[in-house]
């Protein structure tokens, strides 16, 4: 009786494992059935922007032949070196102003001097920006050049930068967002 009971759990169990299976399958099938293939077109939600990696991104919107294509990640890892570069400065400055901040008496001359490097510094960034979106319009046809001018302006945020989707199509969010979003009010 018991050897019986054992049988028909296990038996009862594989049912319950394969009726499990085929649902799973069923549900993946019709989650893939729904979703669209195509080409996105130019009017675009932000989500657009962080849900593809930046080199497919251009290459889609845009329509960019291969040559086109090399030509923008070139332009875009050099942008990405030289800005990187400035952000790091700026972000030393950030923290040199918040430490002077909080001292017992701050000297309000190296408080001004971290002011004025941190908005020059954000004033190359900016150069920088329209430099590197310049040369991407160099390498477009007049109808590619439109529609940059519609991805560059539907990508700018509230404080008027621009977002760029990063490298893994990710939302640009890494492990120090957070603090990142935090330290943003004194970037301006």
């Amino acid at each position: 009786m018991a050897t019986y009971n054992k049988t028909r759990l296990l038996v009862l169990g594989i049912v319950l494992l394969f009726v499990t299976n085929v649902a799973t399958i069923v549900g993946i099938m019709l989650h893939l059935q729904g979703h669209e293939y195509s080409q996105p077109n130019c009017e675009m939600e932000q989500d657009d922007v962080n849900d593809m990696p930046r080199g497919q991104f251009f290459k889609i919107k845009l329509g960019l032949d291969q040559e086109q294509t090399h030509i923008f990640r070139d332009l875009y890892h050099q942008y990405k070196s030289d800005a990187g570069q400035i952000s790091q400065q700026m972000e030393i400055l950030r923290k040199e102003l918040v430490d002077e901040l909080v001292i017992e008496k701050p000297d309000s001359a190296s408080l001004e001097n971290i002011a004025t490097n941190i908005g020059n510094l954000h004033k190359q960034l900016k150069e920088l920006t329209v430099a590197y979106f310049l040369e991407m319009k160099k390498n477009c046809s007049p109808e590619q050049a439109d529609k940059l001018h519609e991805i560059f302006h539907s990508l700018l945020n509230e404080q008027g930068d621009v977002r760029m989707p990063n490298s893994q199509g990710q939302h640009g969010r890494g492990r120090n967002w957070k603090n990142k979003k935090e330290n943003n009010s004194l970037n301006n």
